[in-house]
């Protein structure tokens, strides 16, 4: 499958396009398709939310912008605002261009954060967000942030904090305090002894 997903993804950064045709493609894509990179409705190609294609995408995102992430969250922010503007030049389908921005978010949250234990630059870049800077980007990171909650391996006081402020940033925001909830309880699920802790910050 390594040849026609490196085919895909060489496409879809040179081309600036996520959907496709199902004659648009010059190259034999079922494999793709049978390891769920891709899925077919109807005569259209659509990218799934795979962390095959994934990490294909952004290593050669990565490799086209000459811009790579590193355990600053600001090197996060440079790489997705980047990229957004990049692909936005030849999308034609902005809700397809927003999909996929936050899919491409949120591996690059597994790939920064899920290993990182101190958890001091996610705290310093959280508690310099302000919701009158991009809200677009704030509930994006929060819905990457939310996620991935479970897999974070921060210490539980220095993760109370941070979930305590960035509440503050999305309550006005129903959608985003569901996403919120729903990360704290897969956290909860995950760390049972600890999930007690987190859950004061809605008592408060």
């Amino acid at each position: 499958m390594q040849e026609s997903l490196e085919k895909f993804v060489n496409t879809v950064v040179e081309e600036k396009v996520f959907l496709f045709e199902r004659g648009q493609l010059d190259f034999n894509y079922q494999e793709l398709v049978d390891n769920e990179v891709v899925t077919i409705v109807g005569e259209e190609i659509q990218i799934l939310d795979s962390p095959i294609f994934s990490e294909a995408f952004y290593t050669k995102l990565s490799s086209r912008l000459g811009i790579t992430v590193n355990e600053d969250f600001n090197s996060i922010v440079e790489f997705y605002h980047t990229a957004y503007e990049y692909f936005r030049e030849g999308n034609k389908s902005v809700s397809e261009l927003r999909k996929q921005m936050k899919n491409l978010l949120n591996s690059l949250f597994i790939m920064t954060y899920t290993i990182e234990e101190d958890g001091k630059p996610l705290e310093d870049f959280v508690f310099s967000l302000k919701t009158s800077d991009n809200n677009v980007f704030i509930y994006e990171f929060s819905e990457a942030f939310s996620r991935n909650l479970h897999r974070l391996k921060i210490p539980i006081d220095r993760l109370r904090r941070i979930l305590k402020h960035h509440y503050s940033q999305i309550e006005s925001n129903d959608f985003g305090i569901s996403r919120f909830m729903n990360g704290v309880e897969s956290y909860c699920v995950v760390n049972p002894s600890e999930g007690k802790l987190l859950l004061e910050i809605f008592l408060e």
